[in-house]
């Protein structure tokens, strides 16, 4: 036998190298997550910080209706409602609709949120809400679509929903009927173990789909039944209540889109600086929004006081789009880099 030895060295990543305490990225990060003095901090920073905020009452009906609409617990509901004392905060992570929750990573990061959000209210002595932001407004379809498992073979098997042929709206607004979810929890029952708990499972799921118009509905309702009795609110980042609650933050982020993406190039430049690849591109001309224009999502990008999508689908003046954020604010998305920004708008 021969035996070829070979070497590799993996790329060094940012995120490895903030949970490593790393000093070289330390600059990039104003606070240090897994610190209990950070989390003291971080806590007195948001209830001191003079940053605009969204209506909070027009975020909690936003929420209560969402989470009702899914089938979430009395304990989330609860939850929501205690965003209306001034002290509250949030402990916010989320991820794509995926079916039958994706992979398990999902699972780990709603344990996380709850988990954290106890842990900070005992620490805190203030109230912490664990929240999953389910990213709704993501076009994406073939990446939300299919889910693998492990069958009764110990062979992985991919179930996925039918394709569609013009995907490229939000998940949140592509309908899904009940055919398809009975062919993909049929698949999932052929291959599946045989235990004491799979004929309840399989009647679970089923329900669940009678239930569901869209992934994201499927998506929350498992979400509810898995980690509602534990208080996770859940949010569709495509809620159209939600949308009214950020028009404030879209009209700043079209007024001062210039300085955003100059900020965003000026962060490039410092990971790069230090030896890593950017985690997403960055370049000038970006708009980092996307419109609805009919069954679409286009990404804008922009030139002077003109916006316009790269294959020229839609163009809009600066004004066209202010008018759209104060009046019809469904009509305009967040990107991976000004979701983070809206985030911090809507939640403490």
């Amino acid at each position: 036998m021969q035996l070829v030895q070979y070497s590799w060295t993996r790329p060094r990543s940012l995120a490895e190298l903030y949970m490593q305490d790393d000093p070289a990225v330390k600059p990039l990060f104003e606070f240090r997550f897994g610190s209990e003095e950070e989390r003291a901090r971080r806590a007195a920073w948001l209830s001191e910080s003079a940053q605009p905020r969204a209506d909070r009452q027009g975020v909690i009906e936003a929420l209560a209706g969402f989470n009702r609409r899914v089938g979430n617990s009395e304990k989330a509901l609860a939850n929501v409602n205690r965003l209306a004392d001034s002290d509250a905060l949030v402990v916010v992570g989320g991820q794509q609709a995926g079916l039958f929750t994706g992979p398990l990573l999902v699972l780990y990061k709603a344990v996380t949120i709850i988990r954290e959000a106890r842990e900070a209210e005992l620490a805190l002595g203030q109230p912490v809400v664990p929240i999953f932001w389910i990213a709704g407004e993501d076009h994406d379809y073939e990446e939300a679509n299919h889910t693998y498992v492990l069958t009764r073979e110990q062979q992985i098997e991919k179930i996925k929903l039918n394709p569609r042929e013009s995907s490229r709206t939000s998940i949140s607004r592509l309908a899904i009927d009940a055919g398809e979810w009975e062919q993909a929890i049929g698949q999932l029952a052929e291959g599946m173990m045989a235990t004491e708990f799979t004929p309840g499972l399989l009647e679970q799921l089923r329900e669940i789909g009678n239930r569901s118009a869209t992934l994201v509905e499927f998506f929350g309702r498992i979400m509810a039944w898995l980690f509602g009795e534990d208080g996770l609110v859940l949010l569709d980042s495509d809620d159209a209540l939600l949308r009214e609650c950020e028009a404030p933050m879209f009209r700043r982020l079209i007024e001062r889109n210039e300085a955003l993406n100059s900020a965003l190039i000026r962060g490039r430049d410092k990971v790069e600086a230090i030896g890593l690849a950017p985690q997403h591109e960055v370049q000038a001309g970006q708009a980092n929004l996307f419109v609805h224009a009919g069954e679409e999502r286009l990404l804008l990008l922009r030139d002077g006081d003109h916006f316009q999508d790269r294959r020229e689908i839609l163009s809009l003046t600066r004004d066209q789009l202010l008018k759209w954020a104060d009046e019809e604010p469904v009509r305009l998305s967040n990107n991976v880099m000004t979701r983070p920004l809206m985030q911090e708008f809507l939640f403490p």
